[in-house]
């Protein structure tokens, strides 16, 4: 079973606080023109804004627009902050219409802006959110609301933005209509202008807990038995999305096969060549591998943490310098073994 999109998925687990605080303040008038949802990725960001747009659209004219951001933001909270129960005055029912009409492009007050399509029959998006369509998102805010209320859009994400997207982006942010509401999700926020940054109300999550990727994992992954759930858990580190892809990339079969060639029982070769179809994937396990040897270090010493940094800067030089990534992974796994 395959996590639902963002815009078809009812609950949220993990963020009860931060939704219970938004909702406060869009019911006390003082929701600000434009929220950015910052925090790792696959943890639930985008969900969360889809959510902030079914909750405002659903109020109709309860709720009030602060144009002067207090100096504050959300901050991150841990899961012991958080209800039991899952308790959020953001939840709305997906029986409901407003859900439906959302999630179907039914609502003209609400728009989404993502990368293009490059080639849709291949699941193939551009690389980057042109100024183009930030140019549209302007043209967006300064119609009239179809329904006299609130016209809200969400970024998914804000990090794909080019250059003159960006400063584009900027313009709305300095002049914003009344009852407009502008979602920014982001998975590295200092990649933004700060006055992109400056002018939002920042809203930063925390990975999730274990109890909370437990719950998840058993809902989504029903077929992986609780070792395959543990070890997901372990290497995705608090990131749901992390987890479904690892589990839908074969990441488990991978890391065991990593181990053999890594301790001398395996070829390396063979692995390098499976680690090129899912780079990814074998990214996440080259780092897990590295820092769990850090945690059972007892010597102190100054290697490993040497051979992490190695690491890190070899994984980033793959996609950066259009590196061969079964090269890349050969050599990542022999300076391992060596280590």
């Amino acid at each position: 079973m395959n996590a639902p999109e963002n815009k078809d998925t009812e609950f949220l687990i993990g963020h009860e606080a931060a939704e219970r605080a938004l909702a406060s303040q869009f019911k006390d008038g003082k929701m600000p023109h434009a929220i950015l949802l910052s925090g790792p990725k696959g943890i639930g960001k985008a969900t969360l804004g889809w959510r902030i747009a079914r909750y405002v659209f659903s109020q109709g004219e309860t709720g009030g627009l602060l144009q002067a951001l207090p100096q504050f933001e959300i901050e991150g909270y841990e899961s012991s902050s958080q209800s039991a129960d899952n308790d959020s005055p953001l939840q709305i029912s997906k029986a409901s219409s407003i859900f439906s009409r959302l999630s179907s492009g039914g609502v003209q007050d609400f728009k989404l802006v993502e990368r293009e399509w490059a080639d849709e029959a291949k699941s193939r998006r551009k690389t980057e959110i042109t100024v183009e369509q930030i140019r549209g998102l302007k043209r967006f805010f300064e119609t009239t609301s179809s329904e006299e209320g609130w016209r809200v859009a969400l970024i998914d994400s804000a990090d794909e933005m080019n250059k003159n997207a960006a400063n584009a982006l900027l313009k709305i942010l300095e002049e914003p209509p009344e009852k407009s509401l502008l979602i920014l999700v982001s998975h590295n926020p200092d990649s933004l202008l700060p006055t992109i940054r400056s002018r939002c109300r920042s809203v930063r999550l925390n990975r999730l807990g274990r109890p909370q990727m437990d719950k998840l994992l058993a809902t989504y992954l029903p077929n992986a038995d609780e070792m395959q759930r543990k070890r997901l858990a372990e290497l995705a580190n608090g990131s749901i999305g992390s987890a479904i892809s690892l589990w839908m990339g074969d990441a488990l079969p991978m890391e065991e096969r990593f181990r053999e060639a890594v301790n001398g029982r395996e070829s390396i070769g063979s692995v390098a060549n499976l680690a090129a179809a899912n780079f990814g994937a074998f990214k996440v396990i080259a780092m897990r591998h590295v820092e769990d040897k850090i945690r059972a270090d007892k010597t102190g010493g100054d290697k490993l943490f040497e051979l992490r940094g190695w690491l890190m800067e070899q994984l980033a030089n793959v996609p950066e310098l259009n590196l061969d990534p079964a090269l890349a992974a050969f050599a990542i796994m022999e300076r391992i073994r060596k280590c």
